[in-house]
């Protein structure tokens, strides 16, 4: 079994198993307080997972691209998921 092929693909798995968390918990959130999504996601928290979880998602895509410019343009969306959410986290 090749470890490092299951790995890479365990990166965008569980970088989408966070995104799909905190959409659910997004929707739950907005049922229970009759509110929008678009307004619960507003709250910084929310958008620092939502930004954790693309950088998972586009690491794991950029290692399993086949194409040069394939997994350049992920590690461009991840450099940008990762300046995004240290950006959130230095925000009050």
């Amino acid at each position: 079994m090749d470890w490092l092929r299951v790995s890479t693909h365990a990166l965008w798995i569980f970088g989408l198993a966070i995104l799909l968390t905190t959409w659910s918990y997004y929707r739950w959130v907005a049922q229970e307080t009759k509110q929008s999504i678009r307004e619960v996601g507003t709250v910084r928290s929310e958008k620092i997972f939502f930004a954790v979880g693309m950088i998972f998602v586009s690491v794991g895509l950029a290692l399993i691209s086949p194409m040069w410019w394939q997994s350049l343009l992920w590690w461009i969306w991840a450099a940008y998921s990762a300046w995004k959410s240290v950006a959130l986290w230095r925000t009050k």
